[in-house]
């Protein structure tokens, strides 16, 4: 436990020496996986608990609509009267109440479940498929980029490539002050969504510092191999596209 508390240490401040021992370990898939597993586990719990508290705690269908009407009248409520055409006005507020209408029919429908009911198992579902979701986005993502890696020179075998770089969820622990942070009104979901941020980047970071150090490769060619298959996949979105476009100028 104490070596893999280090590990983790040296993978968050991308220490060189941490990741080579842990390429070299003979169980580096199996340390990857636990924290990739343990990480998600967590963050996943955290998260369950406040969609659960959000859905015990949601207000009325008839307070939502009031709220939402409040709100498109304030975003006008500033506006010069110059620029306020009350034909235009009049059009605007019947479309946004028929929006409103939809919606909030759609929402009002009944269920076999009642909604808290509902909305809870719906979080637990979610909390449940989250790490497998990670773990086969993670495996198969992975995997191209050995591959890219490989084509650039790269000698990780496929476990040392998938435990190093499974380390790269360590930073998405800053999630559960982050799902906590939604809970307050206002200024807690934009702190949130920047604790968000700083975990992709600095998890994109060590991905590509385990990718460089797995391969024995430069930082250079790491960050190339590992936007690699993004890259693939613009380029044959780009020529499918531009496929059906030929094909249906041919018809």
């Amino acid at each position: 436990m104490r070596e893999l508390i280090d590990i983790c240490r040296g993978a968050l401040i991308l220490d060189t020496s941490t990741l080579v021992r842990l390429k070299n370990a003979g169980d580096v898939f199996r340390k990857g996986l636990t924290i990739l597993v343990a990480v998600s586990l967590l963050v996943g719990l955290v998260g369950f608990a406040v969609d659960v508290a959000s859905e015990l705690r949601a207000p009325s269908l008839a307070e939502q609509r009031r709220e939402a009407q409040r709100g498109f009248a304030e975003a006008f409520k500033y506006l010069p009267p110059e620029m306020v055409d009350p034909k235009s006005m009049r059009m605007i507020r019947e479309y946004f109440e028929a929006g409103l209408d939809i919606g909030f029919g759609i929402a009002a429908l009944s269920t076999r479940l009642p909604k808290p009911v509902g909305g809870i198992l719906k979080a637990l579902g979610g909390f449940v498929s989250a790490p497998f979701r990670r773990l086969s986005g993670w495996m198969l993502y992975t995997l191209l980029v050995l591959l890219a890696a490989k084509l650039l020179g790269g000698r990780a075998t496929v476990q040392q490539m998938l435990g190093c770089t499974a380390f790269y969820v360590l930073p998405y622990l800053l999630n559960i002050p982050g799902a906590l942070l939604r809970l307050i009104p206002c200024m807690g979901p934009p702190i949130a969504s920047l604790l968000g941020l700083v975990a992709f980047a600095w998890g994109l970071v060590i991905y590509v510092k385990a990718t460089a150090v797995a391969n024995e490769l430069t930082i250079g060619k790491a960050i190339f191999a590992v936007i690699l298959p993004v890259l693939a996949l613009i380029v044959l979105v780009v020529l499918v596209a531009i496929v059906i476009a030929v094909i249906a100028l041919i018809a």
